[in-house]
C-alpha cells in the first residue's frame, strides 16, 4: 500500500485519505476544541447584527508568502463538520506554487459562520502549506544537486492526528509517502534488532 499513495494524482490521493475516516475526526475534535460542549462562538454571539444568519458576505483566503498550497480540498469537509452555510470556492489546488497575495479560496456565507470556521481553516491550511512548501525546497534541492534520480521519503514523526494530511502535504509538495503506520509495511530499525 505504501507505494500506491505515491501513484495517485493529489485528487485522488485526498478521497483516498479522506475515506479513512481520519481527516473528518480531525475536523471534529478541531470542532470540539474551538467550540466547546455547547458548539458556541461567544464573540460572534455578542457582534452578531440580531439577524438569525448575521450579514452574508465573502472572504478571501490569501496567500502570505511565497510557497506550495496544501490542505485546501479539506475545506468542504470542515465547513459541513462545522454546521454552517458557508460555501467555498477554491481558485487555487493542492500542489500549485503559490505567490503573496494570490487568492487560494474564496468563503461566502453568514459573516458570523465564516469567522466561526476561520480560524481552524487558517490554522489547517497554513500548516500544511508549510508542509508542502518546505518539502518543494527539498525537492529542488536534491535536482539541482545532479542528475541522481533521488526521491525525497517522509517518515512517521509527524504531529499527532495529523499524520495523514501531513504526509498528503508532503506529495503537495513533491516528495514521496513511506508507510502510513505499522499497520502497512514492515520496517526492522536499530531498537527492533535491540
Amino acid at each position: 500500500m505504501p507505494e500506491a499513495w505515491n501513484e495517485l494524482a493529489l485528487p485522488d490521493l485526498y478521497a483516498s485519505v479522506a475515506q479513512s475516516g481520519l481527516v473528518r475526526r480531525l475536523l471534529e475534535l478541531a470542532r470540539d476544541e474551538d467550540l466547546g460542549p455547547e458548539d458556541r462562538d461567544m464573540t460572534g454571539e455578542a457582534t452578531r447584527s440580531g439577524s438569525n444568519d448575521g450579514p452574508s458576505t465573502t472572504a478571501a483566503v490569501v496567500a502570505r508568502q511565497a510557497g506550495v498550497a496544501a490542505g485546501l480540498a479539506t475545506i468542504p469537509e470542515l465547513l459541513s463538520v462545522f454546521g454552517v452555510s458557508v460555501k467555498a470556492e477554491l481558485l487555487a489546488g493542492d500542489g500549485d506554487t503559490v505567490t503573496p497575495g494570490d487568492t487560494l479560496a474564496t468563503l461566502t456565507g453568514p459573516l458570523d459562520e465564516i469567522v466561526r470556521v476561520e480560524r481552524t481553516l487558517l490554522n489547517l491550511v497554513g500548516r500544511l502549506s508549510g508542509v508542502a512548501t518546505r518539502t518543494a525546497t527539498f525537492v529542488r534541492t536534491m535536482r539541482a544537486a545532479g542528475d541522481t534520480p533521488a526521491r525525497l521519503y517522509d517518515t512517521r514523526k509527524t504531529t499527532p492526528g495529523l499524520r495523514v494530511l501531513e504526509k498528503y502535504a508532503v506529495r503537495c509538495g513533491g516528495g514521496c509517502c513511506h508507510r502510513m503506520g505499522l499497520h502497512d509495511a514492515v520496517m526492522f530499525k536499530d531498537n527492533h534488532i535491540a
